[in-house]
């Protein structure tokens, strides 16, 4: 698995993210270690999210798309870390997946992991907030991915 060489050597030289955990809508986030990271695809809804999928071949269906990604979080405070920062690597950027939602939403390729490691209050705390920091936007599924109509709820090893 290629990770942005930036990240590689991060965790690689086992690093965790530094900032004041109380300022974090997650608390503290603890990274996993690089050798614990791997590819899972995420489900991404086709019908969810403020984005136009009136192009979506599988538009009302009740399927979903399995995105390949790679979580970056072994844990964090009150929530499921699985997702919550996530690398894309065919998308080439970061972003988060939104469990409740079976959502994903990418940071602008711009945003590298220095950018992330530099502020990462910002960056996490833009997973809930409406400013959007680092250009974060629903993940348009289709046609690149694979379309999944059993709807799975959980991201899965890929076969």
């Amino acid at each position: 698995m290629e990770l942005p060489p930036d990240l590689e050597a991060f965790l690689n030289d086992g690093r965790q993210l530094e900032y004041d955990a109380d300022a974090c809508e997650a608390g503290r986030i603890v990274l996993l270690p690089r050798m614990e990271l791997k590819v899972r695809l995420y489900p991404t809804d086709v019908d969810n999210g403020p984005i136009d999928n009136s192009n979506d071949p599988h538009f009302r269906d009740l399927g979903c798309y399995l995105v390949p990604a790679v979580s970056l979080l072994a844990s964090c405070d009150g929530f499921d870390p699985d997702g919550l920062l996530l690398w894309l690597p065919d998308e080439n950027c970061y972003g988060t997946w939104d469990s409740s939602h079976t959502l994903i939403e990418a940071f602008s390729r711009d945003v590298s992991w220095a950018d992330i490691a530099n502020d990462p209050i910002s960056f996490i705390n833009s997973l809930w907030d409406d400013e959007r920091l680092g250009g974060l936007a629903p993940l348009v599924p289709w046609p690149k991915y694979q379309y999944d109509p059993t709807q799975p709820h959980w991201p899965r090893d890929p076969n």
